[in-house]
Order: C-alpha cells, then sequence, then structure tokens
C-alpha cells in the first residue's frame, strides 16, 4: 500500500522550512511501513525485518526482533510497560523487556493486523474486522458487527473510537462494542486517521479532513495538491506542525 508518499506540511503558527535530508543509518534492505515515537523513542516497523529501535532521533539503529525476524510490523504501540508489535501475517507480538525479545501470539490468535490502538484497559487491532483485548493481549476477541471492509486505520478521541477502511469509517462510543457508520465518508477511500486533542484528522485521497469535536462533525480541508492523485497515509505532529 505505501508505495509512494508525499510529505504535506501544514503550519498552523510558523513557516518552517526543511532545507534537507540526511540518510541515516537505518533498517536496510526492506521498506519501513511505519514510524512511531514512545518515550522519546522511536520505533520503525519493516517489511519482513521485525522492528527497529532509534534512541537518538534517528542517528542509530538497532535491530529489535528476536522472535519476529521476518514479521512485516504494521503498529506498535505500549501498555502497562509492555510493547506490542502489530504483524501483518501473524497477529500481535508481544514484548516484557524493551523489544529486546517478542513473544508470539497463540495459534488461536493469528490474524492480520493493519494498525493498533490502546484506549482505557483495551489494545484494539484492525483486521478483517475489529479484534479487542482486555488483558494485555494474552487473548482477543471479535467484534460482533460485521465490517464491510478490512479496518486499516484506527484512531480514538474523547469516548469516541474511530475505525477506517479503503470504503468507509464508522465510529464507537462503547470500547468497541456497537458501532454507527459515518456516512460522510462512505464509499470513500481512507488511508490514515490521526488524533490530536480534541481534532481527528482523516486522509484520503486527494482530501484531508477535520473535526475539531472529537469527531462529531467534519469539514473538508482544501488544499491545492500539485498532483492528480494524492493519497494521505500519514500525519505526524511536531511542535506547531502537522
Amino acid at each position: 500500500m505505501k508505495k509512494i508518499t508525499f510529505l504535506l506540511i501544514l503550519s498552523f503558527c510558523c513557516s518552517t522550512a526543511f532545507s534537507q535530508w540526511e540518510r541515516t543509518t537505518g533498517p536496510e534492505g526492506s521498506s519501513i511501513e511505519f514510524l512511531t515515537n514512545i518515550d522519546g523513542k522511536i520505533y520503525a516497523g519493516t517489511n519482513g525485518d521485525g522492528v527497529f529501535q532509534s534512541t537518538n532521533a534517528g542517528s542509530n539503529w538497532i535491530p529489535l526482533n528476536t522472535g519476529m525476524e521476518y514479521e512485516n510490523v504494521r503498529s506498535v504501540v505500549l501498555k502497562s510497560g509492555d510493547l506490542f508489535a502489530g504483524s501483518f501475517q501473524n497477529g500481535v507480538f508481544k514484548s516484557t523487556n524493551g523489544g529486546e525479545s517478542w513473544i508470539p501470539p497463540a495459534p488461536e490468535n493469528r490474524f492480520k493486523v493493519y494498525d493498533l490502538l490502546v484506549k482505557d484497559n483495551y489494545i484494539f487491532a484492525g483486521s478483517q474486522g475489529l479484534y479487542r483485548s482486555s488483558d494485555n493481549g494474552n487473548t482477543w476477541e471479535l467484534s460482533p458487527y460485521i465490517f464491510q471492509f478490512a479496518q486499516t486505520s484506527i484512531c480514538s478521541s474523547g469516548e469516541n473510537i474511530f475505525v477506517a477502511s479503503y470504503g468507509d469509517m464508522e465510529k464507537s462510543t462503547d470500547n468497541g462494542d456497537t458501532f454507527t457508520k459515518q456516512f460522510q465518508f462512505e464509499s470513500q477511500a481512507i488511508f490514515s486517521l490521526y488524533s490530536l486533542d480534541s481534532m481527528v484528522f482523516v486522509g484520503s485521497s486527494n482530501k484531508i479532513y477535520r473535526s475539531v469535536d472529537h469527531g462529531e462533525n467534519f469539514e473538508q480541508i482544501n488544499i491545492p495538491f500539485p498532483f492528480s492523485i494524492v493519497n494521505i497515509y500519514d500525519f505526524a505532529y511536531v511542535g506547531s506542525t502537522l
């Protein structure tokens, strides 16, 4: 999915110029599926080489893939001191020692993972449907709600959980017990969700939507894209810049 990504910078308070990019000593030999910052450490999920970590802002990287050397990792989250990594092939791996080694999921918990979310006492995994764990990843239950498409992106804002796919977006106000379809996005390809305080951002094809009230209402942000097709695959927030 993430073949080509365009970097789009929306400055709220000031203009920031990135004059040049430097190649890091980052993971070589496989594509990077995602990046995330957890407690000042950057984690990179790779397509086939597990997880890598940087503790110095990306200057150096170390592999954290013992137990998941050949996994395609789409997401890493932290809950109750443990790390969880979502594998596109084999479910959610767990590490109790900061990623030095990983515990594979039980055979009955091996499902395709697109994204992970931690909210309240739960870990959520977007898959062919939505999985939820209330015991720190030991067991998983599949939502009884019937989703039409795979749930490729998840975020939460306030009491709301949003799950999105290539064809729609749906919202839960009860930690995934029930969902309602967000009809504004019906039949739209949605590639990414991102929440920041009371704001929720939706990345689509040639469109970005924003909510300032925890996802109750959305408005389209009009941006003159210089390309005929721009798919918004991810968001990040640094300082005052989205």
